[in-house]
């Protein structure tokens, strides 16, 4: 891949007074080269100018129903304080078709462009800013390489891997948009590679979003984790962090490390919580989070894929000193938790067990629940290969009790399925087991990971039964499983067990909830945005509207009309590509920090201004 270069940097002006809080340092956030994290000033109501023209047979109402219905996901998440507002033509002076910082959010096709997008990068967004604040940005459809469509099971790990459903890209590109980089969790709408489903918000896109532009409805009545990633004493700058909630059964939001090894999760709902680390997207961190080039990036010295003697280090759990048994971390509203430092591993994934594969064998010594009505516990545990049964002890127990398996969502290549037994190893008539946690109303996403319950157990012993099918096929993974996109070869699947478990999703002096399935994977209701029309080939900006989602700011870069760039930068791009197997690309997969100058229109005390360049 090439990487762009810098052409010119001459003196320029800068935004006086402009200035964002800088949340803490969660999830993965467009980010300066010297660590700002980006957001549209409050309120945070981008105006987007699309031109619908493209060469596809998408008519103007496909591609507004598109537009913003993606939008007004990010919008109605319930969770952020972000607007927008939209308007839609074909003049390109209106609606312009090429990425430029003239205070216009572009929105078009590559079709009707003479900047054209490489052979599987599939969609690029560009965010220009000054002092941490995003003035402007431009998002582009690659229409010439992908036949862009309205069916929901079209995706490009599919069928001839060339007919996309629109909204699935329009989606992760607005989230750009609004200032989140790429995602490594599995489910999330922000992960790197398009795959079905991408149109719907996962549970790490909703509460990254919530961080980063917060109401109090949300973050009132929870709590945040912190902690540091280490290796032989010294930070580990790009690993990943994921939050598992021991009452839901599923990965709830992440962190990625900072230079220093410091991690924080905010907005998390009062619980108990299991921690998994590993690197952020394996040996090609750089590639999502840089767009191919370290040059001018903030993470361009992730060490998280070197620091084992130049490989990436191995994923493991937070975990309680008793090997296989991953931490129970108590988080509390209004406080933050700090977490035990984490040493990671090189030599292989710590902690796993090798569970009994009988019940003859299976009075162990350390059952997972011992002599009581309420209380959990979870064990990480290799996978003994496909079509095995292994076997854990619940002993001397009564209530309710729930047993859930994640392995497809925490990226591992196996399928376990969960049953309780009673004390002979017999089945259970009340007991109820679900293979697969979830399947959306499309039909068009699974998740493979499974639950087994059993309520009003009267007391006595029992068993927990796992069988390991087959992984999955390498494109049910959104991201793929072949050995050159996966985090590590390792086969394991986290066992979690509550006994009695009240724990309430959300206090209920908190609102909105996240919806309560494997994915937090919400119905839209939304109400539909009203179209203004066409917006006049004037240079200004047109007055927001007040339906829909419209903000009544206006374009948050509308302040800095008639600006120019006085630099130039070279049209050399980080070229996406595309990956094993059938996967597009969201451009060159992360983050290009360039520095440019600008002269704004209005006078600003003169200091650096930095194009950044977010592409997916």
């Amino acid at each position: 891949m090439r990487a762009l270069r810098l052409v010119l940097v001459l003196p320029a002006l800068a935004l006086a007074l402009l200035a964002v809080a800088i949340p803490a340092r969660a999830y993965v956030y467009t980010t300066s080269s010297d660590g700002q994290i980006l957001t549209w000033p409050d309120p945070a109501a981008p105006v987007f100018y699309a031109n619908w023209a493209n060469i596809r047979s998408l008519n103007y109402s496909d591609v507004f129903s598109t537009f913003t219905n993606a939008l007004q996901r990010w919008k109605y998440s319930g969770v952020s304080s972000i607007g927008f507002d939209y308007w839609q033509g074909t003049g390109s002076s209106a609606t312009p078709v090429k990425t430029e910082f003239d205070s216009r959010n572009a929105v078009f096709f590559s079709s009707q462009s003479t900047q054209k997008l490489g052979g599987s990068t599939i969609g690029v967004t560009y965010i220009y800013s000054a002092a941490g604040v995003i003035l402007e940005a431009d998002v582009e459809f690659n229409d010439d390489t992908f036949t862009f469509t309205t069916n929901p099971s079209d995706s490009s790990r599919f069928g001839d891997q060339k007919h996309v459903f629109l909204e699935n890209v329009a989606t992760h590109e607005f989230g750009h948009a609004f200032g989140l980089s790429h995602s490594a969790a599995l489910q999330s709408t922000m992960v790197y590679l398009e795959y079905r489903e991408q149109a719907k918000l996962s549970c790490d896109d909703i509460s990254a979003v919530a961080a980063l532009y917060p109401v109090s409805s949300f973050t009132t009545g929870r709590g945040s984790l912190s902690g540091t990633v280490l290796y032989s004493g010294s930070a580990v700058f790009g690993a990943h962090v994921l939050a598992i909630s021991k009452t839901r059964g599923v990965m709830v939001a992440s962190a990625i490390t900072q230079p220093n090894g410091t991690y924080t999760i905010p907005g998390l709902e009062p619980g108990d919580y299991h921690l998994m680390v590993e690197p952020f997207q394996a040996s090609a961190p750089i590639s999502s989070l840089c767009g191919g080039s370290a040059s001018g990036c903030y993470y361009g010295t992730v060490n998280s894929p070197s620091v084992c003697g130049g490989s990436p280090f191995k994923r493991g759990f937070i975990e309680t000193g008793t090997s296989g048994f991953p931490q129970t971390i108590a988080v509390a509203a209004g406080a933050t938790t700090s977490v035990a430092d984490y040493t990671v591993s090189c030599s292989n994934m710590p902690g796993l067990a090798s569970p009994s594969t009988s019940t003859a064998a299976a009075d162990l010594a350390t059952p997972l629940l011992q002599n009581t009505s309420s209380g959990s516990a979870a064990r990480d545990v290799v996978s003994a290969g496909a079509n095995t049964d292994q076997y854990f002890k619940l002993l001397d127990v009564s209530g309710d009790i729930s047993v859930k398996a994640l392995a497809y969502s925490l990226y591992s290549p196996v399928d376990p399925h969960v049953t309780i037994l009673d004390s002979s190893g017999g089945t259970i008539a009340g007991a109820v087991s679900t293979d697969d946690v979830f399947q959306n109303a499309s039909t068009l996403y699974v998740n493979f990971d499974s639950v087994a319950s059993y309520a009003a157990a009267p007391a006595g012993n029992y068993y927990v039964k796992v069988h390991n099918y087959p992984a999955p096929l390498s494109n049910e993974y959104p991201a793929g499983n072949s050995s050159s996109t996966q985090i590590d070869p390792t086969l394991f699947y986290l066992l979690i067990v509550t006994i009695g478990d009240t724990t309430a999703l959300v206090p209920s002096n908190s609102a909105p909830a996240l919806p309560n399935n494997a994915r937090c994977e919400a119905a839209d209701s939304f109400p539909a945005f009203a179209d203004h029309g066409p917006p006049g080939g004037v240079a200004t900006t047109p007055a927001a509207s007040s339906s829909g989602g419209g903000g009544g700011g206006g374009d948050s870069g509308s302040s800095s009309n008639g600006c120019g760039l006085i630099a130039d930068v070279s049209k050399d791009r980080a070229g996406g590509f595309r990956g094993p197997g059938p996967d597009a690309l969201f451009s060159a997969w992360g983050v290009l920090v360039v520095l440019v100058a600008a002269r704004l229109w209005l006078c600003f005390w003169q200091r650096k201004v930095a194009l950044n360049r977010f592409r997916r």
